[in-house]
């Protein structure tokens, strides 16, 4: 998403054949996160700013979480991706994971028939 004092963008790694509302979910996720996160753009990149980042990503999570649209959810700032060499050329990353719930599909009831009680 390009702003007027530079970009802000998401990776999404999802795997294919995913549930309709699994799928909406991640793209709610990522697009509440992208326009929430528009004040991090053109700021000076400190440890406080990346807590600040970190903090607001996992409140945001954890409100998911209380209405349970989540089961769980957290982010961090991948050290390998934070490299001096990125961090001087204006880039910081943050990972999330998350964690939503599943749809029954299929429900599965299997019966078993046991005659050890016939004896005792």
């Amino acid at each position: 998403m390009a702003t007027d004092y530079g970009e802000i963008e998401h990776v999404q790694t999802m795997k294919d054949g995913l549930f309709l509302s699994v799928r909406r979910t991640a793209d709610l996720i990522n697009d509440s996160l992208l326009r929430a996160h528009l004040w991090a753009v053109d700021r000076n990149i400190t440890k406080t700013y990346i807590d600040d980042v970190i903090e607001g990503v996992n409140s945001y999570l954890a409100n998911l979480k209380a209405q349970g649209a989540i089961i769980s959810g957290k982010c961090y700032a991948t050290p390998e991706l934070n490299t001096p060499a990125n961090i001087a050329s204006g880039k910081v990353s943050f990972d999330f994971e998350f964690t939503p719930p599943y749809p029954a599909e299929q429900i599965i009831f299997r019966s078993h028939l046991v005659n050890n009680s016939v004896i005792s």
